[in-house]
């Protein structure tokens, strides 16, 4: 991959990778920012000044100023792809994945990045990120490798509530439906576990009567917003077993640029956007940020 090489580059340029092949595009929106601040010495500005300086500034104004946000998400282009680089080629021979695939979720840890990078503790802003990035890629390796041998019903009773609330979110669950799967896998893993099916060493789907147990109990729960049948519950559950697969294992190239913002149980995934022709990849990620500031001011409507 050929390198950014002036400070305007690295802070207003993003990279498209086509198979295998990768070039350089920069934002006009970006370009006419940074060049506002007038002629750009590099013996003088690094681009760790550069980088401290839109980082300070994020922070100052927040949500409100999506400049600085973009010229961080340009800046970090190139140290997510060296460090996608580096575990596709320590892992290429365990996963069917490219170096495309590991930069697409190596890129998704751009929100978390910047609230947990602290000044004070690291200068360097890319050097903070590069690690992050890997730590993210080799913990979704992980969970890949724990996921490979698992059937639906095994899948759903080796899962954690963060995963699958993740996995569910990618699918655009949200608000009550989130919370109905949710509760609905609660009572699935709570009585199935004691029960499960087994054939050949592998867990098989549910008998009529669990189902109907684990109705009842959603039923039965304070927290149940409607009463369902068994079919239905199977539904959901089915569902939300595609719904990992699909998240640890995506078929396609779709990206999700509103990524968690934090590591803890109420980490989201809100937008999934398909169509990266038309916008570049800031834009992108200010129209994902849109859509969660419109869903939570519809939350609180709705509260």
């Amino acid at each position: 991959m050929k390198k950014r090489e002036t400070l305007l580059e690295k802070f207003c340029c993003f990279l498209v990778l086509q198979q295998n092949r990768t070039q350089w595009n920069c934002d006009r929106r970006l370009r006419r920012n940074i060049e506002s601040y007038g002629p750009i010495d590099p013996n003088v500005e690094s681009e760790d000044y550069w980088s401290l300086f839109f980082h300070q500034q994020y922070q100052n104004h927040g949500s409100q100023n999506h400049l600085f946000r973009g010229h961080l998400y340009a800046y970090l282009q190139e140290p997510c792809y060296w460090a996608a680089a580096e575990i596709y080629q320590k892992y290429q021979a365990k996963l069917d994945y490219q170096i495309e695939d590991y930069f697409n979720e190596g890129i998704l840890g751009f929100e978390a990045i910047l609230a947990d990078f602290k000044p004070l503790f690291s200068t360097r802003f890319d050097n903070f990120a590069t690690q992050r990035i890997k730590y993210r890629l080799i913990d979704r390796i992980r969970q890949i490798s724990q996921a490979f041998g698992h059937n639906t019903w095994s899948l759903l009773l080796n899962s954690t509530g963060a995963r699958l609330s993740q996995a569910l979110l990618a699918r655009g669950l949200v608000g009550e439906t989130l919370e109905n799967y949710l509760l609905a896998w609660d009572y699935y893993k709570e009585i199935y576990a004691q029960a499960k099916i087994k054939t050949d060493g592998k867990i098989q789907e549910p008998s009529p009567e669990i189902w109907q147990k684990i109705a009842a109990a959603y039923n039965s729960d304070s927290h149940s917003t409607i009463k369902i049948n068994s079919a239905t519950i199977t539904r959901w559950l089915k569902d939300a077993g595609q719904a990992i697969f699909d998240y640890l294992f995506p078929q396609g190239k779709t990206i999700s640029l509103q990524q968690p913002f934090g590591d803890g149980e109420s980490s989201t995934r809100e937008e999934m956007i398909e169509d990266t022709l038309h916008d570049t990849p800031w834009q992108q990620l200010e129209a994902a940020e849109n859509f969660r500031e419109s869903q939570q001011n519809h939350q609180k409507i709705l509260a």
